[in-house]
C-alpha cells in the first residue's frame, strides 16, 4: 500500500518535469519560426542603410 502512493508521487513529479521541458521546447519551436522571419527582415534592413556591409556579409 505504501508503494502506490510512493510511484504516484514519482510519477507526478516526472509529469512536472517533463512539463517543464516541454514549454522550453515550445517556446524554442516558436523562437525558430520567428527567428527565420526576423533574419530575412534585419538582412534587408541591413542591407539598405549600410552598403559596406554587403561586400562584407558575401565575405
Amino acid at each position: 500500500e505504501n508503494e502506490e502512493p510512493t510511484l504516484s508521487t514519482k510519477t507526478v513529479g516526472r509529469k512536472r518535469k517533463s512539463t517543464t521541458p516541454v514549454a522550453s521546447t515550445t517556446t524554442k519551436r516558436t523562437r525558430s519560426t520567428t527567428t527565420p522571419q526576423t533574419a530575412p527582415a534585419t538582412n534587408t534592413r541591413l542591407k539598405q542603410p549600410s552598403t559596406t556591409d554587403e561586400s562584407s556579409s558575401p565575405a
